[in-house]
């Protein structure tokens, strides 16, 4: 079973990628893992948020090979996946709350807390 998701929220001074998966990445013949990582540290310098989900797989690991803090490994089964997209969901809610409030609190940090409840 292969399972992939890329989704790209664009706000007016902030994008935010998420990479749902169910199997190792990077078969790409386009991109080599530098080149990703490369693209994702230009991208977060200039205010993009990357989150990494990904289930049967060393997710820290792969998450640390593209240079992404926000991860999530999750089990590739029925259950796991729809918790999952569950928890994808109140976490993508909660940092649209943390746009909202990075305005008065800079010690919000959007790079490094996505799956961090406030």
């Amino acid at each position: 079973m292969l399972l992939e998701c890329v989704t790209i929220f664009r706000l007016p001074n902030y994008r935010k990628v998420y990479k749902f998966s169910l199997h190792y990445e990077n078969a790409s013949k386009e991109y080599s893992g530098k080149m990703i990582k490369n693209l994702v540290e230009e991208l977060k310098a200039g205010g993009w948020v990357f989150a990494y989900i990904g289930a049967n797989q060393d997710v820290d690991a792969v998450a640390d090979s593209m240079s992404i803090q926000n991860r999530m490994a999750y089990v590739g089964d029925i259950r796991g996946t729809e918790m999952a997209h569950k928890k994808m969901n109140k976490s993508r809610l909660g940092f649209f709350d943390k746009i909202s409030k990075k305005m008065s609190d800079a010690k919000i940090d959007l790079q490094n807390d996505f799956f961090e409840e406030y």
